[in-house]
Order: C-alpha cells, then structure tokens, then sequence
C-alpha cells in the first residue's frame, strides 16, 4: 500500500510517517508533501491507498483538495 502525508509543518509529517511505519506494516511506501499543490501532484503520479492530509494549512484549507478531484473523491 502507498500513503501520501500532506502537511505543512516538517515535524508533523515526520511524526506521522514514523507512526505509519510502526503501527502499519502493509503501507510500504509513505510520500510527503508540504503543500496542496505538491500534495496533489502526489496523489496524480502515485496514486496512493490513503491519503492523510491538515485542514489548516497557511493560505489554503486542505479541504481545498476537493477542487482537484470532483468526482473521485
């Protein structure tokens, strides 16, 4: 399984990623991304199984995500 971790702060994706590789085995590729734009690049080349993604981000909401993918999601 694939996950992508989109958030802005360095620490919390690092947090996170660790979290996933000890407690979720069957997720061996985590992608990190510090923007939406980035983030969503991600998710069009990778295709992921799951996404976690921070609502508030500086001059963007992560719900904002949802413009990218109007009928996918």
């Amino acid at each position: 399984m694939k996950a992508i971790i989109i958030d802005d702060e360095k620490r919390a994706r690092h947090l996170l990623s660790n979290l996933i590789k000890e407690h979720c085995p069957s997720i061996s590729e985590i992608y990190e991304a510090s923007d939406l734009k980035a983030g969503v690049d991600l998710i069009k080349t990778e295709l992921p199984d799951v996404v976690f993604l921070d609502i508030e981000m500086p001059n963007q909401s992560g719900l904002d995500i949802l413009e990218y993918f109007p009928n996918q999601i």
